[in-house]
């Protein structure tokens, strides 16, 4: 499938998991007559990508909009993501102040920094991914198999996050909070916490990749939402330092 738009481009199976959610939908813009005949140079339909130019020129008139896209594969003989979201679907923020702005807005939980943060730690960069919803997914597809569309688009609205990390500096060392809405589905949560050194890691891999670098983890769960603490190999911070960032980093 030929990109040639600058879109930034969240597909629906991408990078982590995000909740399943049922998030309110609402309609494009109508839009104007595409003819699904027309090839680009290399003889393949170009609906799909007038459909993200055209979406482009929604998202830079309204740069908080975000959107999905289906794609039948078929008709538009493309082997890649049969849905993927555009626009505003994985905002970054170079301030903690802009990040708070942002997660002020947002319905349920979102992380927050902790009162008690480590001296000499401070904040590098924070980014919120939306939830990507398997209904929201399901009744794009089943619109567009109804109108026999090769390409359909819908606004996506989202008011929680899918997932959210901050970001820490101290030097070299690195501090990361993160957390990820796992959806109603998700396995039961586990009691208390559980703490993995970057040896331990290490030692569960393969013995031919032990000598990358890994990561000590600290990770809990509650019903639908996972939270970690994850610092790089040779931090000094603790188990004990890291719960205690814990007890003060999520916002309910």
């Amino acid at each position: 499938m030929k990109m040639t738009s600058k879109l930034v481009i969240a597909a629906i199976c991408g990078l982590l998991m995000f909740s399943y959610m049922n998030n309110a939908t609402e309609a494009a813009p109508a839009k104007g007559t595409i003819d699904y005949t027309v090839k680009g140079p290399s003889g393949e339909p170009k609906v799909f990508e007038d459909e993200l130019a055209r979406l482009h020129k929604l998202v830079e008139q309204n740069p908080g909009d975000a959107y999905a896209v289906f794609i039948d594969n078929e008709k538009t003989k493309s082997k890649g993501q049969e849905i993927i979201f555009t626009g505003y679907v994985s905002p970054s923020f170079e301030t903690y102040e802009n990040y708070l702005k942002k997660a002020t807005d947002l319905k349920g939980t979102v992380l927050v920094e902790p009162t008690n943060l480590p001296e000499g730690y401070s904040f590098t960069k924070a980014e919120i991914r939306c939830p990507y919803s398997l209904q929201f997914k399901n009744d794009l597809r089943a619109e567009a198999k109804k109108k026999g569309a090769a390409v359909l688009s819908k606004k996506y609205e989202w008011t929680e996050a899918g997932q959210i990390v901050l970001k820490y500096m101290n030097g070299e060392d690195t501090l990361l909070l993160e957390y990820i809405a796992l959806g109603s589905k998700a396995s039961p949560a586990q009691k208390g916490y559980h703490y993995q050194t970057a040896e331990e890691a290490r030692q569960k891999l393969q013995p031919e990749y032990r000598d990358s670098p890994q990561q000590n983890t600290l990770l809990w769960t509650e019903q639908g939402k996972q939270f970690r603490i994850i610092t790089n190999e040779g931090n000094t911070l603790t188990q004990e330092d890291l719960i205690k960032l814990a007890e003060t980093m999520v916002r309910r």
